[in-house]
């Protein structure tokens, strides 16, 4: 690897990497043996962004979930000490399952936002918000590992003949559209683009759609929606099938410079307006109802007339640019215009049904990813978010 400095080589990073426990407590991870005298070095946020030689030659793995571990050894963690130093050195921070969780895997989708924060953020506030931040990451990283694993373990050799099928017409597609039907320049291309190769690309692929089929055909069948269900539904929500004529407005505000930058930056590469509404760190004035301005607004509402200019030139789903508004930066978005027109319950009733079926699919995947969690076997995700909190408070606190 080109950065050998990379991940708790640093002293303290990883905390104690001996003996850590698996949460099954039938199914113990060992702790590597110690390595030899290492010396610290700092690491700096370069160290989680791969060249594209590295990604290049990376293992075809899923890069967003784990790394394979690729002997008995490494897998248990039994290892020489050279060995032990080449873990330390990747950063492993826990196993699910005998898959390998590597820090650059928890990092790699929220570099640049833990980068902006640790330039502008007091390290007491940037550990808080970079704790809850690692915490989700981390949580969602070992719950797609072992639903994964679980899904492998059910693929029949039907099932394994048609993947082989869809991810060859896959690899296929991306070539025709990336490459114009050269493998090596949609490898280069897809690199540009997203960070990983063509291969890793088909391997993402393929654990999304074995997740995925597992998933519906281990819940679907569970799924049952009455018509007295849906005629509640309709009832309950009946403001949403006959709304008020007028604008349903978000917005965001902030007087921070680097913020304002950020929001743009966010924006541009394709975030939702409602998701950067509802983050708490770019907007946390009114995050919690997703910088709601309210529903059924009509004429001007703003008191000026540069914002409201702005607002009703906006189609549904339109946002405004950046302005400055007084003191703050603000942008506003207008979710949906109503006129006022009513739908009666058989307008409606198809959608109402597939609302609910989703519902029932989300609380049965929650009541199951909740049993994957509680039976699982995997390192404590307590020690794993303390490893991964002191490489981030070394890495990316204090750059101002």
């Amino acid at each position: 690897m080109k950065h050998t400095s990379m991940i708790c080589v640093l002293t303290g990073c990883l905390l104690t990497a001996v003996g850590c426990q698996s949460n099954n407590k039938s199914a113990k991870v060992d702790g590597p043996a110690k390595p030899a005298k290492t010396e610290s070095v700092k690491l700096s946020t370069s160290d989680f962004v791969q060249t594209e030689s590295e990604q290049a030659s990376a293992p075809v793995t899923n890069p967003t979930i784990v790394q394979e571990a690729t002997s008995d050894d490494e897998k248990t963690l039994n290892t020489s000490k050279a060995e032990a130093a080449t873990f330390f050195v990747a950063g492993m921070v826990g196993q699910v399952n005998g898959r390998a969780i590597y820090a650059r895997s928890i990092f790699k989708d929220v570099h640049e936002r833990l980068t902006d924060l640790g330039t502008r953020l007091p390290a007491p506030q940037f550990r808080q918000q970079a704790s809850a931040m690692l915490q989700g990451r981390l949580k969602q990283i070992v719950m797609d590992a072992l639903i994964l694993g679980e899904a492998e373990n059910q693929l029949t050799e039907q099932n394994q003949m048609g993947l082989l099928h869809y991810l060859k017409e896959f690899r296929k597609e991306l070539i025709r559209e990336e490459g114009i039907g050269s493998a090596e320049r949609a490898n280069l291309e897809s690199l540009r683009k997203t960070g990983m190769t063509l291969e890793q690309r088909v391997s993402e692929k393929r654990n999304q759609v074995v997740v995925q089929n597992y998933l519906k055909a281990k819940l679907w069948p569970k799924i049952n929606v009455s018509r007295k269900d849906i005629e509640r539904y309709y009832r309950d929500h009946y403001e949403d099938f006959n709304p008020p004529a007028g604008r349903t407005i978000h917005m965001i505000r902030t007087h921070d410079d680097n913020v304002a930058n950020q929001i743009d930056k966010e924006l541009q590469k394709g975030r939702s307006f409602l998701d950067i509404a509802g983050d708490n760190v770019l907007n946390p004035r009114d995050w919690e109802k997703k910088g709601l301005f309210g529903k059924g607004i009509k004429g001007e509402p703003f008191g000026n007339d540069a914002l409201n200019e702005a607002t009703l030139k906006l189609a549904a789903g339109g946002h405004s640019p950046r302005m400055k508004v007084g003191s703050m930066y603000t942008w506003v978005y207008v979710d949906t215009i109503s006129h006022g027109e009513s739908k009666s319950l058989k307008e409606v009733q198809l959608d109402i049904e597939r609302i609910l079926k989703q519902q029932q699919y989300n609380r049965y995947t929650e009541e199951y990813q909740k049993r994957l969690l509680d039976e699982g076997s995997y390192n404590d995700l307590v020690e794993m978010h303390n490893r991964l909190l002191n490489i981030c408070m070394s890495v990316y606190a204090g750059q101002s």
